[in-house]
């Protein structure tokens, strides 16, 4: 994965090389997508995604055969714990305001 300044252009590094991740990788069959909220990125690479710091360091990796061909990422973060919090109080709010009979 390379790296280029989003203002000039200009080329600024290797993030992380893929075939050190995974030596099985081919090129051309790699998908990534950056996650604001997490500041990680996502890479498929075969039947593997891995999960990076914005820095490049490998966090997790995730395995399955049917990853293989597929191409396109989704991200799904977990909800926070306000989330539920929220999802909660609306669904006793609802609840309360419900008729009776």
């Amino acid at each position: 994965m390379q790296e280029f300044d989003i203002n000039t252009g200009m080329f600024v590094g290797t993030l992380v090389d893929l075939n050190v991740l995974n030596p099985a990788f081919t090129e051309g069959q790699a998908d990534v997508i950056y996650d604001a909220a997490l500041n990680n990125y996502f890479v498929s690479a075969g039947n593997k995604v891995f999960r990076l710091s914005a820095g490049g360091d490998l966090l997790q990796t995730y395995e399955s055969d049917l990853l293989m061909g597929a191409y396109g990422l989704l991200i799904v973060p977990e909800p926070s714990s306000g989330a539920l919090l929220a999802i909660a109080i609306a669904a006793l709010v609802a609840a309360w305001q419900r008729p009776r009979c």
